[in-house]
């Protein structure tokens, strides 16, 4: 089947939520109570194209996985002004130069090049944490009180600074953890993250909300290296058990589990 913008137009609150993807019509109806991040940024795009939102945040294979077949309602027309077969134009952020890699130092570095970098709103997800930031400021606190101490008169010109976690072996004692919505930073989002992992040797952690499909993730990894999943247990643990059976499959060899 397929739709006029202006019927979908008309879906455009919580009593019936269209929403255009990749020129695919969507119901999402039924599905906001359960929208892991809220009704509110669903039903700010009902009835328009969200394209681009979408893909900054979710994986290509999101829909077939939480949405029944029935709630796809069938194809956009294109030949409507202002529809293109990529969706609606979207506007776009200057983009700003980043420096070259050997120019970043130290973590303040990174975090100053990716406040000018990075579109607002990525950006603001990236810094920002929740209340009163409590957290967030722990965490700087707890990270300053490291102290590196250089070793004086000891030949240093071969360090090996590997070591095993879980018992799998790494080449630093660091690891990838579990982010959601790597696309925000990258467009390539976690696929950019298991690249660096498997050419250096660290393990990476795979977020359950990825922005990228699991198998493109795994796919990137070669035989002899590590990655482990995120997994948040849910009421329905058969929902649970069929997220774990999938990353299971795909190698990954540890999960962190959290309830909610």
């Amino acid at each position: 089947m397929v739709l006029h913008p202006a019927e979908v137009a008309q879906h455009n609150n919580a009593n019936s939520c269209w929403l255009i993807i990749h020129n695919k019509v969507y119901d999402l109806t039924d599905f906001l109570p359960n929208h892991p991040g809220g009704k509110k940024v669903i039903l700010k795009n009902a009835g328009k194209d969200s394209t681009a939102d979408f893909d900054l945040i979710h994986s290509n294979d999101v829909l077939d996985k939480w949405l029944e077949p029935s709630k796809h309602l069938g194809d956009i027309d294109t030949s409507v002004a202002g529809m293109s077969a990529n969706g609606t134009t979207q506007s776009k952020e200057p983009e700003q130069s980043k420096p070259k890699l050997s120019q970043c130092v130290n973590i303040s570095d990174f975090e100053s090049v990716a406040q000018q970098t990075m579109k607002k709103s990525s950006w603001n997800y990236y810094s920002t944490g929740a209340e009163d930031e409590f957290t967030i400021k722990e965490n700087y606190a707890a990270f300053q009180r490291i102290r590196f101490r250089p070793k004086v008169l000891i030949n240093v010109e071969h360090v090996d600074i590997s070591t095993t976690m879980l018992g799998a072996h790494t080449s630093a004692p660091i690891y990838i953890t579990a982010t959601a919505h790597a696309k925000l930073g990258d467009p390539d989002g976690e696929v950019t993250l298991a690249r660096a992992s498997n050419k250096h040797d660290i393990i990476q952690m795979i977020p359950l909300y990825s922005s990228c499909p699991l198998y493109d993730i795994t796919n990137a990894r070669e035989p002899n290296r590590t990655q482990w999943y995120q997994i948040y247990v849910k009421k329905d643990r058969n929902v649970t058990r069929k997220a774990v059976e999938a990353a299971e499959a795909r190698g990954c060899l540890a999960f962190a589990a959290e309830w909610v």
